[in-house]
């Protein structure tokens, strides 16, 4: 597979394990991974101003701080740090609500916008060397990320419900 797919694989297991109430239980290369994809993600389908609108805004520093453990490429660092400093302090608000009213307060009307694209193009530019180094990265952490994969010919285990649930019982007690 592709390093696109086997991270998307990964992520694709992390999704119903980065709640909240579990988020401090994950091994931080499954943080740093998740909250990657799910930057990228949410710039691909509405771009930064979904990133900062949706829930995925609310870890939005801890993003910048994953691409750097994950050793994104500089322009995905550019592009993040770009976006951040559409805040005033560079820092955008934890609470949703309190991220939304700073953006509107900051860039009234369709200001925003023309800002916003420009990054999101930057980012659609670098994403397959971005997705390069989170592989690069998953096999560097395999030890931290082991109850998520396996040595299955595609790197990953397939999905089913007593993985799942051993998966979630690892989660529950927290990394080794």
């Amino acid at each position: 597979p592709t390093p696109r797919a086997r991270v998307a694989a990964l992520f694709q297991r992390l999704i119903p394990l980065a709640q909240p109430e579990r988020w401090d239980r994950l091994p931080r290369p499954a943080q740093d991974l998740h909250l990657v994809v799910l930057w990228v993600g949410e710039v691909n389908n509405g771009g930064h101003r979904q990133f900062f609108d949706n829930s995925a805004g609310d870890r939005s520093l801890e993003t910048l701080e994953a691409l750097e453990r994950v050793g994104a490429p500089a322009a995905c660092l550019d592009t993040l740090r770009g976006a951040l400093a559409l805040f005033e302090d560079g820092a955008p608000p934890v609470v949703r609500w309190e991220r939304q009213d700073a953006l509107a307060a900051r860039w009234p009307g369709e200001t925003l916008q023309p800002r916003t694209y420009a990054l999101d193009r930057a980012l659609h530019a670098a994403e397959e060397p971005l997705f390069e180094a989170a592989a690069a990265y998953l096999a560097r952490e395999a030890g931290a990320l082991a109850p998520f994969v396996d040595r299955h010919p595609s790197g990953l285990k397939a999905l089913d419900l007593a993985d799942d649930l051993r998966v979630a019982s690892v989660v529950e007690r927290g990394p080794e």
